[in-house]
């Protein structure tokens, strides 16, 4: 089963939730919607669910990161926050900021 991206997100149609998303709302909230959520994950890793949810937090920010690479324009600012989320989820996963994982 996957935690971050559940079957229950996805209906008979073709479009997934995040996809409506950022129809009704356009790409500036969406990617506000994914960095608000990164933090929510990293700021409770350690109360709640662990790594789990570093994982999901790792997710909305290679959205972000993946709407950059389709031509989204984002802030100076948000890809400094994306770059220091994703450094401090790597470092507490045991893995360089790139995602492979560190050598022991």
């Amino acid at each position: 089963m996957d935690n971050i991206n559940p079957d229950h997100y996805k209906n008979e149609t073709s479009l997934e939730c995040k996809d409506a998303m950022r129809i009704m709302f356009g790409d500036d909230a969406y990617v506000g919607f994914c960095l608000v959520n990164a933090w929510k994950y990293i700021w409770r890793w350690t109360n709640k669910n662990g790594e789990e949810d570093l994982h999901k937090a790792q997710w909305y920010l290679d959205e972000v990161l993946e709407l950059n690479k389709q031509g989204y324009s984002s802030s100076y600012d948000q890809l400094t926050l994306v770059s220091r989320m994703k450094r401090y989820i790597a470092e507490n996963l045991g893995e360089e900021a790139d995602g492979n994982s560190k050598e022991v």
